[in-house]
């Protein structure tokens, strides 16, 4: 499904530098921070998810990103500001973030890491619990649960794909496999829930996992 174009990565950069030319356009005005996410009885948003985050996370945090459907909504709503606070797989292969979060965190002891991963991608590199739990590294792996592939889908939709199929995961109990692999994990039905346990995760020193329950939105 889709085209794949493969090339020299230095040869790629020049020819692209070769023609990019100088723009007197002013640099753009940082957007405003969106309003609050609506917080209903059910399945919290995954905006509300990033408000929580980024009201209950220090300043320094640094963020990992693997829930590749909800992107727009991370960067929209979580306040980087300090350099080299945010990693993500821009080729779009998945497996990265969990265990770059790991290598991250080391080379970063004095500030917090965050990885946000979705349901999906979390299967790639699950075994990176056990590496955190061994070494003790001190990663929060939150997991965006919302039973799909969601960028899938979107690609799917995109490209007018009909009846995709094994697009999606349910009924994985990422809180029983973070215990297996020797890591805390705890499940976060609310927005109180999430910030008690992000707090409790930040203020450790040995790795979480929180599991968190999302709506799957425009699937």
């Amino acid at each position: 499904m889709g085209d794949a174009i493969v090339g020299n990565i230095h040869a790629t950069l020049q020819a692209l530098a070769d023609n990019v030319r100088q723009s007197d356009r002013p640099s753009p005005t940082p957007q405003a921070r969106p309003a609050p996410a609506e917080i209903g009885p059910g399945l919290l948003l995954p905006e509300a998810v990033f408000d929580v985050i980024a009201a209950t996370a220090p300043n320094d945090a640094i963020y990992l990103n693997e829930s590749t459907s909800t992107t727009d909504f991370l960067w929209r709503r979580l306040p980087m500001q300090e350099q080299g606070s945010y990693y993500f797989g821009a080729a779009g292969g998945l497996g990265f973030a969990m265990p770059a979060s790991l290598g991250v965190q080391l080379a970063e002891p004095s500030r917090r890491v965050i990885a946000v991963i979705g349901d999906g991608s979390a299967n790639y590199s699950i075994t990176a619990l056990w590496t955190a739990a061994r070494y003790k590294i001190p990663v929060v792996f939150l997991i965006m649960k919302n039973g799909t592939y969601g960028a899938l889908r979107w690609f799917a939709q995109v490209l007018k794909v009909e009846g995709a199929p094994a697009l999606d995961v349910p009924g994985i109990d990422f809180v029983s496999l973070a215990k297996g692999y020797g890591v805390e994990g705890v499940r976060a039905a609310t927005a109180d829930n999430l910030k008690q346990a992000l707090t409790t995760a930040l203020g450790s020193q040995t790795p979480t996992l929180i599991e968190v329950a999302t709506l799957a939105e425009g699937f």
